[in-house]
């Protein structure tokens, strides 16, 4: 009932309030977005405390260490360290975005408990953050990979053995790498030529490669290797096959997104539209809605509806996502 009161004086449709509406409109707009400038600003500090330096002073200690030619070996102390930070970042994310979602609920339905069930639908946020890290790095993985097979079959054109051509690899890709800020690739092959010193066989650290990487054209070329290795061969040859494969794939990929653009973006619109349409009313007249939120039957209606714009979302999103 406050809800309601709040509105209907705040929002009156007589005229001579035309101005004091706009302007309290343009207020809560900004309160809004300050609030959102508020929570980056402490995600922010949150990250400066867990990592205890700016990515920018971390630049300057890596930047010496390769004009030293000191090698990039703390990639496994990174990896140890990396699953309990980026936990903590996703967890902070998750409060944060049950809390946003409970409120967009208390104004769209103005009930707490249809809010909170909406707010519950944050906490998948963890599984979905994780996909799309996977999804982005097996991403940058994958073009970095055909750089780097490039690198090995020049390597071996020269007479260079397959050991000394992933060495040479790795250190043609920290040049061509050293502005990017993620290296997938990098820190494989730095775990490949640690493992090689190690003592290693050759068939052990490419089996040991395919394994950490659930993606087919690196379980296709290290079946490849392995087998022009035992039975003989062209292992250059190989190499640029896969190479010229994985290029027409990039390539088809990217078609395939672009063509699908305009489809993403109308699941998008065909999203949020009604929702806008829905904050546009209640500012410009209460009353309209009102037998929404009078009965059961209406808040749940509404919440119905949430449901459906969500999976709306989801399966746009799936539909356009397209694998080669």
């Amino acid at each position: 009932m406050a809800s309601r009161w709040f509105w209907r004086i705040c929002f009156r449709r007589q005229s001579t309030a035309c101005l004091g509406e706009m302007h309290m409109l343009f207020t809560y707009l900004m309160i809004i977005v300050l609030i959102f400038i508020l929570i980056k600003a402490v995600i922010d500090f949150c990250k400066i405390i867990i990592f205890g330096r700016t990515r920018k002073k971390q630049e300057l200690p890596k930047a010496f260490d390769r004009l030293q030619g000191k090698k990039n070996s703390n990639f496994r102390s990174q990896q140890k360290k990396g699953p309990f930070v980026q936990t903590t970042i996703t967890n902070m994310m998750t409060i944060l975005i049950c809390f946003s979602i409970f409120f967009i609920g208390m104004v769209l339905f103005q009930n707490m408990f249809f809010a909170l069930l909406l707010a519950a639908s944050g906490l998948f946020y963890p599984k979905f953050n994780s996909k799309q890290a996977i999804k982005k790095r097996n991403e940058k993985l994958i073009l970095q990979f055909r750089e780097a097979i490039l690198s090995l079959a020049s390597s071996l054109k020269a007479g260079s053995s397959l050991q000394v051509a992933f060495k040479r690899c790795e250190n043609d890709l920290t040049r061509e790498l050293q502005f990017q800020k993620d290296k997938p690739m990098l820190e494989e092959l730095e775990k490949i030529n640690s493992d090689i010193q190690l003592g290693k066989s050759m068939n052990e650290v490419l089996l040991d490669f395919k394994n950490a990487n659930d993606i087919e054209d690196i379980h296709q070329f290290v079946d490849a290797m392995l087998m022009t290795k035992s039975r003989g061969g062209n292992l250059a040859d190989v190499i640029e096959t896969t190479a010229e494969s994985i290029s027409d794939k990039i390539l088809i990929q990217e078609e395939i997104k672009l063509a699908t653009t305009q489809k993403r973006m109308e699941a998008n619109v065909l999203t949020f539209t009604p929702v806008f349409v829905l904050v546009i009313i209640m500012l410009m007249n209460p009353e309209y809605m009102e037998p929404m939120y009078n009965n059961l039957i209406g808040t749940i209606a509404m919440f119905m509806a949430a449901l459906m714009l969500i999976a709306n979302f989801l399966i746009g999103r799936k539909i356009t996502n397209i694998n080669v």
